[in-house]
């Protein structure tokens, strides 16, 4: 398992066998095992950043996706584009058959998915600054071309932006893999006790391709801290009612505010495309002195496709097993002391005690300086 402190990579992989069906977003296969994780990959990103998310489905060789700068002084850190090939097809993507503004993509990793369709990841942080930081503030269209676009369900592209604008410390998390149809867990976990404060900000969403909304039971389930988020997350929002253009991200252009009633699932009754964007407002789901968040997912017609998670939070915070740094900044007088907490969490978000976590400091006048601790009861580690 790779681990490092900013950037951490995961898969899941599973895969059932079956034929496309005659509804969109539909087939025919075995039920979808579980017992899956949503830590084999992770991007953890911190500091003065923001993210754009945007998603494009299409049965044109080209569509749009759109980047939304958020000031001219703000640069491209890291960005990453997540591709789906069309459910039950059991297709895989060559490296180069999708393009960005002309440019091919080659995949760093693809697994399968539950509904016999392929998720593919790449790394596209270079190709994405060039294109993105010379440009001013606003919408930036970027072109996306699809040579077998029948095959292909959507796109996802995460870019992640230092932003010498942004007051705040934030934590941004990206995950990619494949959550089991019959239902998964995964959980995150806060650096500290969660302090409910005006500034707090927690905005998570969902990327999900090859499922049809339009009078249909096709959709997933989504629980947080064992209370309903969603009954209705899924749809093409980012797409056409059209296999091959299957795709849906809570992006840039959501509103975190719906959907209007977390029972309420997709019967045709409600028009899906606004009922529910899988951009969603975690504040009211966690409490004060809370250590993580235990997100569960499901999704009953067994033909859905979530690929990624992505939640923006003014906390430091850490996906699955894995450490958080704490205090995310700090000021001190010259010549006080400094010290740091280490936290570690296991795969359900509870402390991993007896663990060694060595310390080094990258940058400033320490730079070079070292240190070691092991892990207490409460999974913390400490450096001065």
């Amino acid at each position: 398992m790779l681990r490092c402190f900013t950037t951490i990579l995961f898969t899941l992989a599973f895969l059932t066998s079956g034929a496309l069906a005659d509804m969109p977003g539909t087939g025919h296969g075995p039920p979808d095992g579980g017992g899956r994780n949503l830590e084999d990959v992770e991007i953890l990103e911190s500091g003065h950043i923001s993210l754009a998310v945007d998603a494009c489905g299409t049965n044109e060789i080209v569509a749009y996706l759109e980047v939304l700068k958020p000031n001219d002084a703000a640069t491209v850190r890291c960005a990453y584009l997540a591709v789906a090939s069309t459910g039950f097809r059991n297709y895989v993507i060559p490296d180069g058959e999708v393009t960005i503004n002309g440019l091919p993509i080659s995949w760093d990793l693809v697994v399968p998915s539950g509904i016999n369709s392929h998720n593919h990841w790449a790394d596209v942080s270079l190709l994405i600054a060039g294109l993105i930081d010379p440009e001013p503030a606003g919408i930036i269209d970027l072109e996306v071309t699809e040579f077998v676009t029948s095959m292909v369900d959507g796109e996802i592209l995460f870019v992640i932006f230092d932003d010498p604008e942004e007051t705040t410390i934030n934590t941004v998390l990206i995950s990619f893999g494949a959550q089991s149809t019959d239902g998964d867990t995964f959980s995150i976990g806060f650096g500290e006790p969660l302090e409910i404060i005006p500034e707090l900000v927690m905005d998570f969403g969902l990327g999900i391709s090859y499922s049809y909304q339009d009078g249909s039971q096709q959709y997933c389930e989504v629980d947080v801290n064992g209370s309903r988020l969603t009954s209705s997350a899924g749809g093409c929002d980012d797409g056409l009612y059209e296999n091959g253009a299957l795709i849906t991200v809570g992006g840039f252009d959501d509103d975190n505010a719906n959907p209007p009633d977390p029972w309420q699932t997709a019967d045709g009754s409600t028009d899906f495309t606004f009922y529910d964007d899988e951009l969603y407002d975690l504040l009211p789901f966690v409490s004060a002195g809370d250590l993580g968040i235990s997100v569960f997912t499901l999704n009953p017609s067994a033909d859905d496709n979530i690929m990624t998670a992505h939640l923006v939070m003014s906390v430091p915070a850490v996906l699955g097993e894995g450490v958080v740094l704490t205090p995310g900044q700090a000021w001190l007088t010259v010549g006080e002391t400094h010290e740091l907490t280490a936290t570690l969490q296991d795969d359900n978000g509870g402390p991993v005690a007896d663990r060694q976590v060595d310390f080094e400091i990258l940058t400033g006048p320490h730079s070079g300086q070292t240190g070691t601790d092991i892990t207490n009861d409460n999974g913390q580690a400490f450096f001065s």
